[in-house]
């Protein structure tokens, strides 16, 4: 009923009613056994059964749909799946069998000490009256200690210390029991101390094995699933130990047969079945670490390697070249190229001859890679009647590449200007000098045309193709005012990789509409382009934001030479540079030496402090209405501090586990966060665990301030000196994003507070300083509002339009950079079916009316979106929008909107996920 993180806490609890019971009869029995006397105390055992079966009946009835697995099942495998179905299977889980072993060990062991105890309490006391005085004492201590070891120690111990330590603590309190009876033993030593030994050790073994390593052993089996983990504990409970309780029994028999006055022997015998113990420990811990793993992995798809070189196979690819499915045919045609070119290049001729374009384009590419000269009268006859540009380009290339330049030459002055771009590829790319020459020319011309269609041509031909003119071409092209032109030279500038340009790509990710373009020519770049990197993220000058995207681009080289340039940043006071560093250096590949490690667990104090602060800053605005904006935005904050701890503890520890355990803390299963959050327990460094936990858990502000605030205490305040504090935040703790909503919800409550940050604010960002100086007024989107909209209220009318229901605040603020205030009057059209659409609108305040003629499809209100298929692909209008009353809008352009796009990622990604449900609604 339990995961795996409620059982290490409960599990402990749980246990306490069994000793409970155990001392209360102790001290009971005297009293009850004269009033009812010795045969009715069955009686009494029959009442207190048929109580404790009512009981599990009403919990089974009450909660036994926790024992319903909802978790998709794992894949099977003979080693290492904890999901196989039969006795058989389990038995060939290594896991499985590890816990099977555990058990046996730990029951062997029981016997024994029981019978050391035994034989030296009758040693020490002869007679009868005394043997059971001190055992009766013995239990109701025994039972007291356990009670409240149960109670108070064991749960807590599980979740401080783990399963690793938890699970030792048994067998090291044993060994060191089990070596003092040894040594006195074996150095004749007195028998007081024997039986003084005797008795804690089995003290140990009843306090400690029946609290803390009962409880860690309980949730050693949380991750096989629920129907699998009780056939594994009934196994387990069922076979291990009555065999081993019969194991024990022929041992014990031998060695009081062999040596009946001394208990010597069974103490050694104890010595070798803890040191077995032990061994046991270590690998279960090992196991449940990788069962957990794969108890993670439960989702996640494994690729196959297709196998195609027998002759079945083959024939089957050959008769896929005659597919009518153009993709067949290309998949067979890749497919064959690797195992049986021969075959295929008796094919490819016949193939440029099929009607779709993409295959006689493959074809021709194949022709080349094969070097099929015998294929070029094909090729020639193929090219006269082409008609498709790219296929015409694929073929001037390949003739040229066996020496044919003819073609290519003929459409170098052409009217086309797709064939001569083609044509100056196919030139630049043929080795001889005179082609190359005259390219040259051609491509300088093209270059320095006034139209932005051949400049842009310029870029691409630079990018697909060698040429001299490169290093002159390239800088003119990446300050062309296009900006098409700029992006296409930024990808020409990674693929040439000349060191000149790399500081003007680097300027380029300045600017938001170049700024993926020129992340994806730095890492296009690869080691070429990291002296640049280097010497920017170490100069200052470069501001954090764009850093950062160095940072990243680092991270998708995976380039070890790298790190040395990223560890500066792990600890940067920005904290997207900070995340962004340490993410680039898991994905290079870091692994800290000893002496670094340090610094990682320092880095890790850092992220819980500042999500004690972040957690504090959100308890205090619970209450404050107009913190709404700033509430999510904090929340945003804590999810980021998240994942950099996460890739902290991924990068001090099992990295591969880590990432397995952080794609699934956000699941919506609550098994598979659980057993995340165990993966991460642990992993993660035990003097920091409760630093880390915290952090990572799902937990309300209170709560996780109530966690940390042991080690870093916060001082709770009021709502408006919370919002004075995060408005003016000097120590940059939080984005610009955060810091404008806290603004913008100060204005709201005290205006006259925000006057005072304008001086301290003045170098901050363009946001900020936006937002202050915005006019003091709630936004109220059901009114109408003809004002100029700052940045931040045009977020907030955003964030209220269905469309943009997955996208965050901060991502939000962009998109209203580039959204324009339209304003319409009543019986205004604002659009018109069969006009083309390129535009999206969300309505501020007004209603409209959609339309179809006199014919009317809808009437839509504040915070509705129309027109948004026209970000997409711009098709005439379906209809339409007239406005009905004095109506304000948000106006969205697909130009504007691409351009955000390829800097955000996550606005289209939002976008899709909106109109992929919407597709299925209608469905």
């Amino acid at each position: 009923m339990f995961n795996v993180q409620q059982g290490k806490r409960l599990f402990g609890i749980v246990g306490t009613g069994e000793w409970l019971a155990m001392v209360l009869m102790g001290f009971l029995m005297p009293v009850v056994v004269p009033l009812v006397g010795l045969p009715n105390l069955l009686w009494l055992a029959a009442v207190g059964m048929s109580l404790a079966l009512l009981v599990m009946n009403i919990n089974m009835r009450r909660h036994g749909h926790l024992l319903t697995e909802t978790a998709a099942p794992a894949p099977a495998s003979p080693e290492r799946t904890v999901g196989m179905p039969k006795t058989l299977g389990i038995l060939r889980n290594r896991y499985a069998i590890a816990l099977f072993a555990l058990s046996m060990a730990w029951w062997i062991g029981f016997f024994f000490i029981d019978n050391i105890f035994y034989h030296e309490a009758s040693r020490q006391l002869p007679t009868s009256e005394q043997l059971a005085g001190f055992l009766g004492l013995y239990l109701g201590v025994v039972g007291i200690l356990a009670l409240l070891s149960n109670l108070f120690a064991a749960g807590p111990i599980v979740s401080r210390f783990g399963l690793k330590w938890s699970l030792l603590t048994l067998p090291v309190g044993l060994a060191v029991g089990a070596a003092v009876m040894a040594l006195t033993g074996a150095l004749s030593g007195p028998a007081l101390l024997l039986f003084c030994a005797a008795v804690a050790t089995k003290i140990w073994s009843v306090g400690a094995g029946f609290s803390v390593d009962q409880a860690a052993r309980s949730v050693l089996f949380q991750p096989f699933s629920a129907a699998l983990r009780t056939r594994v504990q009934t196994l387990v409970d069922g076979v291990a130990q009555p065999l081993s309780t019969g194991a024990a029994g022929v041992l014990l028999l031998l060695i009081g047969l062999l040596f009946p006055h001394t208990s010597l022997p069974l103490v050694y015998g104890l010595l070798v079945v803890v040191a077995a113990h032990l061994l046991i420990v270590v690998l279960v811990n090992r196991g449940y670490g990788r069962a957990l793993i794969d108890a993670l992995g439960t989702r996640r798809l494994t690729g196959t390697e297709l196998i195609v070189n027998d002759a079945t196979s083959r024939a089957i690819l050959l008769d896929g070249l005659h597919s009518p499915q153009a993709g067949a045919v290309i998949y067979a045609m890749r497919l064959l190229a690797s195992v049986d070119p021969g075959a295929l290049s008796a094919e490819l001729p016949r193939l440029l001859e099929r009607a779709e374009p993409d295959v006689r384009r493959y074809a021709l590419a194949h022709i080349a890679e094969l070097d099929l000269r015998d294929a070029l009268p094909a090729v020639r006859a193929a090219i006269a009647k082409e008609t498709d540009p790219d296929v015409i380009g694929v073929g001037l290339r390949t003739l040229a590449r066996f020496g044919d330049l003819s073609p290519a030459l003929g459409h170098l002055d052409g009217a086309d200007a797709a064939r001569r771009a083609s044509a100056l590829v196919a030139l630049l790319e043929s080795g001889d000098d005179v082609a190359i020459a005259a390219a040259d020319t051609a491509l300088a011309t093209l270059g320095g045309s006034p139209a932005e269609a051949d400049r842009m041509r310029t870029a691409t031909i630079l990018a697909e193709a060698d040429s001299a003119l490169a290093p002159s071409l390239l800088p003119t092209l990446l300050a062309d005012p296009a900006l098409p032109v700029r992006r296409a030279a930024l990808r020409a500038t990674g693929r040439r990789g000349l060191a000149v340009l790399w500081p003007a790509v680097i300027e380029a990710l300045q600017q938001r509409p170049t700024r993926n373009a020129a992340l994806s020519a730095l890492v296009a770049g690869g080691a070429a382009a990291l002296p640049a990197i280097g010497d920017a993220l170490r100069s200052g000058a470069v501001p954090p934001a764009e850093m950062a995207c160095l940072a990243r681009a680092c991270g998708r080289m995976r380039a070890p030479a790298a790190i040395p340039m990223l560890l500066p940043h792990v600890d940067s006071p920005d904290a997207s540079l900070r995340g962004a560093a340490l993410r680039a250096l898991q994905q290079c590949g870091y692994r800290p030496a000893p002496a670094e490690m340090s610094r990682l667990h320092d880095c890790m104090r850092n992220e819980s402090r500042l999500a004690s602060w972040l957690s504090a800053a959100a308890a205090d605005l619970e209450t404050c209405d107009e913190a709404g904006l700033l509430q999510a935005a904090l929340a945003e904050q804590l999810l980021r501090c998240r994942d950099r701890m996460l890739t902290l503890v991924a990068l001090s520890g099992n990295a591969a586990a880590i990432e397995r355990a952080a794609d699934n803390l956000t699941s919506r299963d609550p098994r598979q966060r659980a057993y995340a959050l165990e993966v991460i327990d642990i992993e993660a460094p035990a003097a920091l665990k409760p630093l880390v936990l915290p952090v990572l858990e799902d937990l309300a502000p209170g709560e996780r301030l109530r966690r940390l605030n042991g080690h870093y205490p916060q001082a709770r305040t009021d709502c408006r000196s919370r919002l004075v504090e995060l408005a003016g935040d000097s120590a940059r703790r939080v984005d610009a994003w955060t810091q404008a909503s806290a603004i913008h919800a100060l204005s709201l409550i005290d205006p006259e507070a925000t006057a005072g940050l304008r001086g301290e604010l003045s170098t901050a960002s363009q946001l900020v300083r936006e937002t202050l100086r915005a006019p003091r007024k709630t936004i109220d989107i059901n009114q109408g509002d003809r004002r100029v909209l700052s940045t931040i209220e045009k977020t907030i009318i955003l964030r209220s339009a269905g469309i943009f229901a997955q996208t965050t605040d901060e991502v939000l603020a962009d998109v209203a950079t580039i959204a324009t205030v339209v304003e319409a009057a009543p019986g205004e059209a604002i659009l018109v079916k069969g006009d083309a659409g390129e535009s999206m609108y969300v309505i501020s305040s007004g209603r409209v009316r959609v339309h179809d003629g006199a014919h009317e499809v809808a009437q839509l209100g504040p915070g509705d979106v129309f027109g948004e298929m026209a970000l997409i692909e711009p098709e005439p209008r379906s209809a339409s929008v007239t406005a009905l009353e004095e109506t304000c809008l948000l106006q969205l352009d697909q130009q504007a909107f691409f351009e955000l796009v390829d800097d955000r990622p996550e606005v289209a990604r939002g976008l899709l996920r909106v109109l992929s449900r919407r597709l299925r609604e209608a469905i």
